[in-house]
Parts: C-alpha cells; structure tokens; sequence
C-alpha cells in the first residue's frame, strides 16, 4: 500500500469530512478505507473540530463497522488498515466515560464485538477505556460488567503485560489497585488481575514484581477490620496450584495462621475469613492440598477451633461451625478425604457429634453429606467413605443410621431436614443401603407414613427411598451380598410408586343407635 501521510493539510475540513462520511460503510478496497480513516483522524487530533467531528462521524459511522474493520482480511494492507483504525477507535473514544457508552447499546454491543479482536493495540486502548468503567463510582451493574469484560479482553498473563507495557495504564492500574482510599475500586481491579494470572506463577510473580498486589500483604495488616475480611475472601481467588504456591512466596499462609492462632477473640470476623478460605483451597481439585497442609498445618488450625479452645484460646459456636464446614469442603474433595481420615483433625470430626449443640450439629450433618457427595463423584467403590462411616460408628454411643432417624424425626426443621440430606447420600452406596436395612427404627421411619414431617422432609425421605433402590438395581448382578431382603425391597418400592405425599384412605363407618 503506498504510504499515506497523517500531516493534517487544510483541505481536511469540514466538507472533506462529510464527503468521507458519505458512503464509506460500503467502502471494500483498503487504500480508499484507509483515506477515509485518516481524515477521520484528522479531524478528531484537531481540538477546534474534535468534538463536531465526533458528533458527525459516530451517527453515521457506527462504532461496530470500525471494530468489524479489524476483523477482515485486506492481504498485505491487513496490519495498515488495522493500526488506523485502532488509532480511529483510540481517538473516538478518548473523552468518552465508559458509562456514557454504555448508555447506548450499539456501543454495548460495539465493545462486545472488540473483545474477539486479535490486535494487541487494540486490547490495549480497550482496556484503558475499561479501566474508567472498573473505577465507575456511579453505577456497580457498570462496574460488574466491566470486571468481565477485562477479564474477556485481557484473557491471559501475556495479554496483560502487553496492556501494561503502556505507561498511562500501568500508571492507573497501580493506582487502583493500591488505592485503599477507595476499597471497593481496590478489591475489583485485584480481582481482575488474580482473575487473568491465577493460573501463572510467572504472571503473579511480574504483578508482584511491579507492586500491583502489595495490598494484598498490607491489607493483612490493616487496623480496619472491614479491609482485612475483604482481603482475605479476595485470597480464595488463588485455588490454584500456582496460585498457592504464590501466597506461599509471598508469605501470606504464614500470616494466615497468625490471624488463627491470634485473633479468634479480638478479630473473629477475619478469622472467619481464613477459616472459609481453608475450606475453598480444601474443596479445589488443582490445589496440592496435602503439601500445603503439611508446610503450614492447615488441618491442626481446623482442629483447634473443633475442639472449642481453652481458657487462652476463645473460639465461638459460629467460628466452631467454620470449621466444621470447611472441613466438609476439603473431605468432599476426594483426592482429600484419605489425608483428611488419617490426621487428628479428621478424627476429631467423626467423633465430635454427641457434644455439639443444635445448630451446629445441623451443620456437621451437611458437611458430612458433602464429603459423601463430593467422594462420590470421584470413587464407585466408596471404600474411602466406608472407612469414614466405620469411624462414625466407633466414636458414638450408638448405631450411626439410628441417630440419623431420630434427628430426621426432630421437631427442628433444620435438624430433620439436615439429617435427611445425609441419608440421601449415604443412599448412594450400598454399604450405605445395608447399614439402613439393618436398622430396623430406620425401614419404620422411612415406610411409616404417620410420621410427622415437613412438605420438604416427606420429599427428601421419598429421594432417600428412590436412592437405595436405585443403588440395588445397580449392584444386581454383582458378587456383593444381598444389600435388602426381598420384603424390603418390595414395601419400599410399592412406597416410591405411591409417592411422597401417599395418604391411605380413612374408613368411615356411620354407626346409629337403634330404639329398641
């Protein structure tokens, strides 16, 4: 393509503009697109028409034809054609605010259309008008929609430092970042860099290295409670391999298990927070979770707050409740549950139950249905949970699937309801089905349509039949012993084809007293 000069000429006016204007979405040979194009420049870089210049060309050229610009293919002219109008666009939008764009939704739909552009200058000017839209004070749906989008546009660690080889946005995005004067604009721009480099070490190293994520070691520190709580959820961003094994760099587990062993009294917000992202980096399958419990003694925390603390050490049913969650999470990841079962902490768990109150026993029942679910997914076998049950058994005063029916027949909805959620996991196994055939109070339970129970609680007790003879239509066939006795087998059945809500009809007989 013969070379264009961009020295603005004085035959650049008004009337070279709207003859440009006239015609040019119909344009097709790249010489006379890039004509056009560079008058449209022209105009835009003079202040003195800069603004009628972009009332003009906007309305009759609309912003999606330049963006579908860069997705043609014109031969060699491609990359020409392509740097000016990422100039254009650059140009058009300059004193635009990304909540003005967003007003119109061509321009929505315009930006959309740029985020499959595959020009790194183009990425890079898009993601300095986003910025404007991730710091936008006026509206969050705004600045939600623009987290994404950086995400989208700024897809990859490489991407990213291409954006912040330009000085003006690595200026602001450190701004923004570092900026604890404004911590909502602070936790959504770390979120969108943990969001593009979580899976590169490298990446979060070069953020590290040009101080983009100090907030995220000072904000461990700071005095305001709400900023350490926020700081710390934003760490669970980080279920990754390399993700962990940069906050180990970083030092930030360390800090972590100060705030455990510390602050449970003075700061139990915070400690919460650790406690939740124990049980994420817990339940997330790229985490070696084994090698970092066992450099920073993740479980023996767990087990400290399980074990309700001391005179020195105050922990709160709430903080009690973490724990056992969190301990759901990482047994429900069955890579997990093995590391789980062989450590203190596992043992305290599958034998703390007789001593825990109301509400919290309501959440250790969920979090044994977790790990139940979760195990389920990864093994047919089950043997892993089977061990688990065997524990359950050995740490209680009785049988477990009877403690099971006499809280699923509690006049607490959330205690039955939990229970429930349980059996129907515990369903899915068929050791599982025989355990429940060998309670007898439990066929009762499961048959007796007389028991009291909630809409929910006669739904759930209906998937925990349908569960077990589910699991023995599968098991037919094998070499495994008889999971149910035939009697059984019929009288739950007939149960699951009369359905949840089955009522059997009341005979009433009219007795009337005849004189003698």
């Amino acid at each position: 393509m013969p070379s264009i000069s961009s020295t603005p000429s004085t035959e650049a006016s008004t009337s070279q503009l709207d003859r440009n204007l006239s015609g040019f979405t119909t344009l097709t040979d790249p010489l006379t697109i890039s004509v056009g194009l560079l008058v449209f420049t022209n105009a835009l870089e003079d202040p003195a028409t800069h603004a009628a210049a972009a009332q003009k060309i906007l309305p009759s050229v609309p912003l999606a034809h330049f963006f579908q610009l860069l997705q043609q293919d014109f031969g060699y002219d491609t990359e020409a054609v392509m740097d000016l109008t990422c100039t254009l666009i650059e140009a058009l939008l300059k004193d635009q605010s990304y909540s003005t764009l967003t007003q119109d939704p061509a321009m929505v739909q315009a930006l959309e259309l740029a985020l499959q552009s595959p020009s790194p200058q183009f990425k890079t000017n898009v993601f300095r008008l986003l910025l404007q839209g991730l710091s936008s004070k006026d509206s969050i749906a705004i600045a939600e929609r623009t987290k994404q989008s950086l995400v989208k546009v700024i897809f990859s660690p490489n991407v990213l430092a291409q954006a912040l080889q330009d000085d003006e946005n690595r200026a602001k995005i450190h701004e923004m970042a570092n900026n604890s004067r404004n911590l909502i604009v602070q936790l959504r721009t770390l979120e969108v860099l943990i969001g593009i480099t979580a899976d590169s070490l490298e990446g979060l190293s070069e953020l590290e290295g040009m101080k983009m994520l100090d907030a995220l070691k000072f904000g461990l520190d700071s005095s305001d409670v709400l900023t350490r709580f926020n700081i710390i959820e934003l760490l669970g961003k980080f279920g990754t391999e390399a993700g962990t094994a940069f906050l180990d760099e970083m030092g930030i587990f360390t800090r972590l298990a100060d705030i455990v062993a510390n602050d449970t009294e003075q700061d139990p917000l915070g400690v919460s927070a650790v406690i939740k992202l124990y049980g994420q980096l817990g339940s997330a399958v790229p985490v070696p979770y084994p090698t970092i419990d066992m450099k920073f003694q993740i479980l023996v925390q767990l087990e400290r707050i399980l074990a309700g603390g001391d005179e020195d050490y105050h922990v709160t049913e709430p903080l009690k409740q973490e724990a056992i969650a969190a301990v759901g999470l990482t047994g429900g990841n069955g890579s997990n549950l093995q590391w789980l079962l062989d450590s203190s902490c596992g043992r305290t768990f599958t034998t703390m139950y007789g001593s825990l109150s109301r509400d919290s026993k309501v959440v250790w029942f969920h979090a044994l249905a977790q790990i139940l679910q979760g195990c389920g997914r990864m093994s047919s076998t089950g043997r892993d949970v089977q061990e688990l049950y065997e524990c359950l058994e050995a740490g209680g005063q009785s049988a477990f699937v009877g403690r099971l029916v006499t809280a699923a027949k509690s006049h607490s909805v959330e205690m039955a309801l939990a229970a429930l959620s349980l059996m129907i996991k515990l369903a899915n196994y068929d050791f599982g089905v025989q355990k429940i055939g060998q309670d007898r109070e439990a066929i009762t339970f499961l048959l007796d349509r007389n028991v009291d129970l909630t809409h929910a609680g006669k739904v759930a007790r209906a998937e925990v039949i349908s569960n077990m003879l589910d699991t023995i239509a599968r098991e037919k066939g094998g070499s495994g012993p008889e999971l149910l006795t035939a009697d059984q087998i019929s009288r739950l059945d007939l149960a699951r084809r009369q359905g949840a809500f089955y009522q059997r009809a009341a005979a009433t007989v009219a007795i009337q007293d005849i004189a003698a």
